[in-house]
């Protein structure tokens, strides 16, 4: 997709198509020819999810914390005493209290964003957004209440990291079968996610928008100083639709440490589950000034 952008603002366009027009029952000489040059105007791609009502709206994002501590108190599963109908009832009942929808902050890594001073073309790449997954083993995985519920891969799915953290809690001194010790530095870290589901062979969150181009979105006609802006202030949010189970958290494997990497990490996922329907690219106000389809 290619929009136009000029001082933070999406610009709309008109696409100008010379028409040659012949009046009927006229023979084709120079005299009786009539040039004209209708404004055929750009219509946007299909939007069944509302996103490019967003363009040129201002919003203000809701925090991934702020979101899952609503999204706990929502009935995730029925209860053993509790009829489906029931549990149906309840659940809609808690539903019917928040929005269907939710815009939530992510980071963008402002590295896979690259200006082209000559064509003063200014793209986003997909690895902007999404460089690595989370391995879900903790929370959807053998042992855990969505175990063959929610299907999952280890790498390819469609999802996205919204921050990842990493504690220093303490350190230990240990020894492998060779006799070799060393100090383990002990860390507990915590990946925050959004995920919508597994994906289906080299599916992913945007793999499938653009074969030809890692780009999820180009503007046209964007000067130096405006790029140079948009690259290192530019606000990205996800727009998203929770759905069952809504809130998990766990603990997965940790990483068992090695005299060449001697830390052991023990890793917590907490995860929002929801449909994942657009990226919105906004200035420091918040105005929205791009937006990108997930589907």
């Amino acid at each position: 997709m290619r929009i136009k952008l000029e001082a933070g603002r999406v610009r709309s366009y008109i696409l100008i198509l010379p028409v040659l027009v012949l009046i009927s029952g006229c023979q084709a000489t120079p005299e009786t020819e009539v040039v004209v040059e209708p404004q055929v105007v750009v219509e946007p791609p299909a939007d069944p999810n509302g996103c490019f009502e967003y363009l040129s709206k201002n919003i203000n994002p809701t925090t991934f914390d702020t979101l899952a501590a609503v999204l706990s108190k929502l009935p995730s599963k029925k209860d053993e005493f509790e009829s489906t109908a029931d549990f149906e009832k309840r659940l809609n009942k808690a539903k019917s209290k928040i929005p269907d929808k939710f815009i939530i902050p992510i980071p963008i890594n402002s590295s896979f964003i690259e200006y082209d001073a000559d064509k003063r073309i200014l793209g986003v790449s997909s690895l902007a957004i999404k460089i690595v997954g989370a391995n879900y083993d903790g929370v959807f995985g053998f042992g855990t209440d969505y175990y063959e519920k929610i299907k999952y891969w280890r790498f390819q799915n469609i999802d996205a990291v919204v921050a990842t953290n990493s504690t220093n809690v303490g350190e230990y001194i240990g020894q492998n079968a060779f006799g070799t010790s060393t100090r383990v530095s002990r860390v507990d870290g915590l990946t925050k996610v959004v995920f919508e589901r597994s994906g289906e062979r080299y599916e992913g969150l945007f793999f499938n928008l653009r074969p030809q181009s890692s780009m999820i979105i180009e503007f046209t006609e964007v000067p130096p100083d405006i790029a140079k802006k948009f690259k290192f202030s530019v606000k990205t949010s996800l727009v998203i639709a929770p759905k069952q189970p809504f809130h998990v958290k766990g603990t997965g494997p940790s990483d068992a440490p090695t005299i060449q990497s001697p830390v052991d990490r023990r890793e917590t996922l907490e995860v929002i589950v929801a449909d994942i329907q657009c990226v919105l690219f906004a200035d420091e106000s918040g105005e929205v000034y791009g937006v990108v389809q997930t589907r």
